[in-house]
């Protein structure tokens, strides 16, 4: 049964009204180390929490100003977030500061945003703050602020207008910048999902993913937060460290929900042996949501079959398709519906075109708009509507996009445009995608696309044809990137391999193969085939390969790493010693 609670909308009335009606329901459960139970909240003990930490924000001068959150996927985050949100502050989820990649995130995070305040758990022997802003931004520890702290305190009324919080993208093909989402277009986000996805209050949902990327926040703890639904929330680290511990938890919790990039599908099939498998119970997951990267159908269809003898249902995955300029969520199925693909020729698709074919490139449909949203595939040059099966750029309008680029000296700067023959505005997603029954079925992103010699060239096809020429060794990731001058342009990729196999592989054989496939499959050679170290395929902080980092760091001499991460290339065939076994 679907039970769409229309009223209270915003999510911080709907908590307040939980609390208030349904004090004992599980809302939180942490499992601090990825397998044992650390933490438990109802929604009276969250609220409580959340007006404590409001209190302390608002006595800080924090309304209307930004706060980072530099918190743990836990019981802790959602404390922070609450808190953010009842006192009128502007939320901003940042990685937990661990390494020098995120301290460098934060400290342009800052430069941005110009917070108030830094909320952590609790704060370590070496301040996570730059020095040269560690005297005006205050820096509050939640372990340090007592539960009562909020007693008597009364959090300013809600306005669906108010900046809810800021979302920082990724960073895959840019760098970041702050997306404003409203406690309006919140709401109207959780309606979309509610009337495709189907939740239900008796649901649970499970999830890993890091807390500062619109998937893990909206999609992890804020969607089933808003439907009462039992949060289970595991640290992130641990999950890609052991893809088992996620699994897990949904067969221990009954979990109905749960989400994921399409890397780690693979890796609970290439790094979940058939002895972690036993005893696992996934006969009550309902909807496998798949976003934040390309599907690849393959990897999809080799998970269900993997679990299919412990309970997981043909039915549960959930291609979608969502960004952080639209809030999280745009297109989806009916959830229960399963995965549908579409193939179609591959020349025809370079060419821009889509046409039907028996024995082509298979692309994933991700669904349809909800509850209010709106996608148009347009002509790039005119912004004109393209009919179904014509390749175009993906825009989206609706009540759920961002009000803007996060500016802290006044409103934000809008970022929607209007369309020929369209109500209202639309965001350009840098997205190449085209319609088919109605449903998006995404290409590419348009800054990715290699041209060659007039015919456009897809990355994820071509990754994917890689992928399938490496087997049986397994591979962590890919990336096919244009290299060369404007006059001359070609086609290089770089392949990710497990420590494991890069010592046992034969790395020239393997080249060979991939370069072979490549040709015969796309008749395009490529010009350097990389094979990099596990940890070598630049990345963003939500997985997403980035390829123009590649492009540019291979122009430049400057790929992550260097020698250390290139074990063998195919321009020279020359072997890193590192590579053990690898001869050339």
């Amino acid at each position: 049964m679907t039970t769409i609670d229309p009223s209270p909308a915003l999510l911080v009335d709907r908590l307040r009204r939980r609390a208030a009606h349904q004090p004992e329901r599980p809302a939180v459960v942490e499992l601090g180390d990825g397998e044992r139970e650390t933490g438990r909240l109802d929604f009276a003990g969250l609220w409580r929490r959340g007006r404590a930490v409001g209190a302390v924000l608002a006595a800080s001068g924090c309304r209307d100003r930004a706060v980072l959150i530099a918190i743990e996927n836990g019981a802790a985050f959602v404390t922070a977030f609450l808190g953010c949100l009842l006192a009128g502050a502007v939320a901003v989820p940042v990685p937990a500061v661990a390494s020098a990649r995120t301290r460098e995130r934060l400290a342009a995070v800052i430069a941005a945003a110009r917070p108030a305040a830094l909320l952590v758990d609790r704060a370590g022997p070496r301040s996570p703050l730059p020095e040269d802003s560690a005297g005006t931004i205050a820096l509050i520890e939640l372990a340090g602020i007592a539960d009562g702290a909020g007693d008597g305190w009364e959090p300013p009324p809600s306005d669906p207008g108010r900046i809810a919080f800021v979302q920082y993208s990724s960073g895959s093909t840019a760098a970041p910048r702050g997306f404003a989402i409203s406690h309006g277009a919140l709401a109207a986000n959780q309606r979309m999902m509610q009337a495709s996805i189907g939740h239900d209050p008796s649901w649970v949902s499970v999830s890993w993913l890091p807390p500062h990327h619109d998937m893990g926040l909206v999609g992890g703890i804020l969607q089933p937060l808003s439907d009462a639904n039992l949060t289970v929330l595991l640290p992130t680290l641990r999950v890609v460290q052991k893809p088992v511990r996620w699994l897990q938890a949904i067969s221990r919790y009954r979990g109905s929900v749960a989400t994921g990039p399409t890397f780690m599908y693979e890796a609970c099939v290439s790094r979940v042996p058939p002895e972690e498998r036993e005893g696992l119970d996934l006969s009550s997951w309902r909807v496998a949501c798949c976003g934040a990267e390309a599907v690849d159908p393959a990897i999809i269809e080799a998970f269900v079959a993997a679990y299919a003898p412990h309970g997981l249902s043909a039915g549960t995955p959930y291609p979608c398709y969502g960004l952080a300029e639209a809030t999280l969520f745009v297109t989806g199925d009916r959830g229960g519906s399963g995965m549908r693909t579409v193939t179609v020729d591959r020349a025809e698709l370079g060419r821009g075109r889509v046409r039907p074919a028996a024995d082509g490139v298979r692309l994933v449909a991700c669904g349809r708009t909800w509850a209010g949203a709106e996608l148009r595939i347009v002509d790039p040059e005119t912004g004109e509507a393209l009919p179904e099966g014509r390749i175009g750029d993906v825009r989206v309008g609706g009540p759920s996009l961002t009000s803007g680029l996060w500016n802290p000296d006044g409103p934000p700067h809008p970022l929607g445009t209007p369309l020929p023959g369209a109500d209202g505005q639309f965001v350009a997603t840098g997205d190449l995608g085209f319609l088919h029954d109605g449903m998006l079925v995404p290409v590419s992103r348009r800054d990715d696309v290699i041209v060659i010699r007039g015919v456009n060239h897809h990355p994820e096809d071509i990754e994917r044809t890689a992928s399938e020429a490496a087997a049986p060794t397994p591979i962590l990731g890919a990336a096919a990137f244009a290299i060369g001058g404007a006059g001359r342009p070609e086609m290089g990729i770089a392949i990710e391999l497990a420590r494991g196999e890069a010592r046992s592989a034969d790395l020239p054989a393997l080249l060979r193969r991939i370069a072979d496939r490549i040709a015969a499959a796309h008749g395009l050679r490529p010009s350097e085939v990389l094979v990099v170290r596990e940890g070598g395929l630049p990345r963003t902080t939500s997985g997403k390969v980035r390829r123009h980092r590649c492009r540019a760091g291979f122009a430049d001499g400057s790929w992550p790493g260097a020698a250390a991460t290139v074990l063998c290339r195919a321009s020279d065939l020359t072997v890193n010693p590192a590579a053990g076994k690898a001869t050339p």
